[in-house]
């Protein structure tokens, strides 16, 4: 029997939304609207006056 292998096509990945510190927290990142952009802080850094970067 011939073993050949499937190799499932590459998919991108999708663009993390929750920023730095939320993750390293592991809590939920709330952006202050839907259409916000990834550039813009959070609710819980703009409570802290903390930055908001995004990897």
């Amino acid at each position: 029997m011939d073993s050949t292998r499937h190799e499932s096509p590459q998919v991108e990945q999708p663009r993390r939304s929750a920023c730095d510190r939320c993750r390293g927290q592991k809590l939920r990142c709330e952006r202050l609207s839907p259409n916000s952009s990834i550039e813009d802080s959070c609710r819980r850094c703009l409570k802290v006056g903390a930055r908001c970067p995004t990897a």
